[in-house]
């Protein structure tokens, strides 16, 4: 499965479903193409939807209307053992377990095994887990406990986690806040080494510009725009949507 994204003619509301022919949804995307192997950043006012889109894209909340598939296969179709299998989701909300590292990262594996028990996983549980503290590069944590990692640390973690999920989607819901600038920079390198498609929700809007390979920008429960970063700009939609204006001034840049 490669990864490629297509909503159309999604709507949802947090109404009873019996009562949406009444009401207005609170989130109307009549078509959105997100392309495999790449990463999108989602942009909005606080309220304007992001978290929401991110719920249906993952399975979490079902739409009212309309059908989002990827790689042309229904989401809704997809058991949840496949859904898990297809998108890996790391909520902004996510809770601290009082396990060491490596066994956070294993829970990844779940949708993989008939197992809850640690010392049930196989080799290829393993070497997968591995790899993906690897990549985040926090195999030295792996027997520190995840409550007494930095917040930079613990992101990497629950990342690390997803990424043992195997997935070909990933689906971040702001992972960089609370981190100080240097996290920021460590999270944002890793994130550019991924190889799948990474949607994810930034309030930062310099460095969804510089992470990104699309952006989505949402006002209200509609995506307003969608395209390059340099088609965003070109646009001015970040302007009349936060209601800022953007000036190309000599910026001071960081590097770790």
């Amino acid at each position: 499965m490669s990864g490629t994204i297509t909503l159309k003619d999604i709507s949802f509301g947090y109404e009873p479903y019996a009562q949406k022919k009444n009401i207005e949804p609170f989130l109307s995307v009549p078509f959105l193409s997100i392309p495999e192997k790449s990463t999108t950043a989602i942009l909005g006012p606080n309220g304007s939807g992001k978290t929401t889109l991110l719920k249906l894209l993952s399975g979490i909340k079902n739409p009212w209307s309309g059908e989002i598939t990827i790689s042309g296969k229904p989401l809704s179709s997809m058991t949840k053992k496949e859904r898990a299998r297809t998108i890996s989701f790391v909520s902004q909300t996510a809770g601290i377990p009082d396990i060491i590292t490596k066994n956070l990262v294993l829970h990844g594996r779940f949708p993989h095994t008939n197992s809850f028990f640690f010392q049930n996983y196989s080799k290829t549980d393993e070497k997968k887990a591995c790899e993906a503290m690897e990549k985040m590069n926090i195999t030295q944590l792996r027997n520190k406990n995840v409550r007494n990692l930095s917040a930079g640390q613990r992101q990497r973690a629950f990342i690390a986690m997803a990424l043992a999920q195997d997935s070909p989607v990933l689906v971040l819901d702001e992972p960089f806040t609370f981190l100080d600038i240097r996290e920021q920079l460590e999270l944002s390198q890793k994130l550019k080494e991924i190889e799948k498609t990474v949607i994810i929700v930034i309030h930062d809007i310099t460095l969804a510009l510089e992470l990104s390979d699309n952006i989505a920008v949402m006002e209200q429960g509609r995506v307003r725009k969608f395209g390059s970063p340099e088609e965003i700009l070109e646009s001015k939609i970040i302007e009349s949507v936060f209601g800022v204006t953007i000036s190309k001034k000599e910026t001071i840049s960081f590097s770790i």
